[in-house]
């Protein structure tokens, strides 16, 4: 009767290789999701709508305004003739706010670091 012995090294090298390959994913993973924008439009801020109103977009960026700490500056004319915005009375974020108000034309906004956007056509 002929007794097996199988390599116990390899079984060493492969379980170590594994354990290498795990932790480079997690670091892998976690350098990834650290990695923050500078600059960006709050996704936490919240809007109180307290009734369903339909605003400018003049008005919009007033109530973004009134209830967070961002300033616009624009063009007087900019948004002439833009369709109104109609808005259910509840919470919105600040940033689907910003982004439904300028779905209507082909306006670029900028980040500033006081907290400011800059709208251009």
């Amino acid at each position: 009767m002929k007794i097996k012995q199988t390599n116990a090294s390899f079984i060493r090298k492969r379980g170590f290789l594994i354990t290498i390959m795990r932790t480079f994913i997690f670091l892998f993973c976690t350098m990834v999701f650290a990695v923050n924008p500078e600059h960006g439009f709050s996704q936490k801020a919240k809007i109180v709508i307290e009734a369903d109103i339909t605003l400018s977009v003049d008005e919009v960026f007033d109530l973004i305004q009134n209830q967070t700490d961002y300033n616009f500056i624009y063009g007087n004319k900019l948004f002439k003739n833009t369709p109104k915005i109609k808005l259910k009375k509840g919470v919105i974020g600040a940033n689907d706010l910003l982004l439904m108000s300028l779905a209507s034309g082909n306006f670029v906004y900028q980040f500033s670091n006081d907290k400011t956007i800059v709208l251009k056509p």
